[in-house]
């Protein structure tokens, strides 16, 4: 999800003076190719290990570097000069920039990011946020906190849920980090992610095995049915960054099969 520019090595990524600019391709970084580069550039090859370590980093890299809005003021703040905020300025100043369900970091700047969507959208071009904003949505964070959790120690997880219908659990995640995930207004002052972190397939090939090794999960399950024990049994798996194994042997699906039938 970022410049088809910046998807290789330096020396083998697509030519951006072949395309037309009318085609309207991204020629920026963001967060997550920065981020992405930072993992992968020290690497002369990597190891399936690797591959999965780097697939669900979650972390923003320093400075950040949002395409449509500039936050470098954030770093600049004194944190002792806003008693009232000093706490949320110095934990997001702190925070190791790892979007974890348990950070108070990362809970901390979710909603500092959500307080500040009406004013990137407003703000002209280059949209540098000044520090009065910032100091002023450190405010409304910590109002919405006081309001609905009775505390400033939020965890994104607290905050930041994943549902399916009754069924709600704490999720990592935040915008534009390699595990991207966007949420909108839940309840009690949550939010409840929407778009981001979905399937997943992970698939290692040997040559010496006739068929590949496949990890899957998915957000909730695999059933669109209420009443189905896989309709939110892999919720847990994918908050975890765990899988399960899947396979397309034939043979093997129909020995360990629970049940053979035909899907109405």
């Amino acid at each position: 999800n970022h410049s088809p520019f910046i998807s290789s090595g330096k020396n083998d990524t697509p030519d951006a003076t072949l395309f037309a600019k009318e085609m309207g391709f991204e020629d920026y970084d963001n967060n997550r190719s920065i981020r992405f580069k930072e993992l992968i550039e020290s690497k002369d090859k990597i190891s399936y290990q690797d591959f999965k370590r780097i697939k669900y980093d979650h972390s923003y890299p320093k400075p950040y570097h949002f395409s449509w809005m500039n936050i470098d003021y954030l770093d600049l703040i004194k944190p002792e000069d806003y008693p009232e905020i000093e706490t949320l300025i110095s934990r997001v100043q702190n925070w190791d920039r790892k979007a974890a369900a348990n950070s108070l970091g990362a809970g901390t700047f979710a909603c500092l990011y959500d307080k500040l969507k009406k004013v990137y959208r407003k703000l002209p071009e280059p949209k540098i946020i000044p520090i009065t904003i910032l100091v002023d949505a450190f405010h409304h964070t910590k109002e919405h906190f006081i309001k609905y959790f009775g505390t400033m120690d939020v965890s994104l997880g607290d905050y930041q849920k994943l549902v399916r219908g009754d069924k709600e659990i704490p999720i990592f995640g935040l915008p534009d980090v390699i595990t991207s995930m966007a949420s909108r207004p839940y309840q009690n002052g949550q939010t409840r992610v929407v778009s981001g972190e979905s399937y997943i397939a992970l698939v290692e090939f040997d040559r010496n095995q006739p068929n590949p090794k496949i990890e899957t999960v998915i957000s909730y399950g695999s059933s669109e049915n209420a009443s189905s024990p896989h309709f939110d049994d892999q919720m847990e798996l994918y908050a975890a960054f765990k899988t399960k194994p899947m396979t397309l042997d034939k043979d093997e699906v129909y020995a360990n099969a629970k049940r053979i039938y035909h899907p109405q």
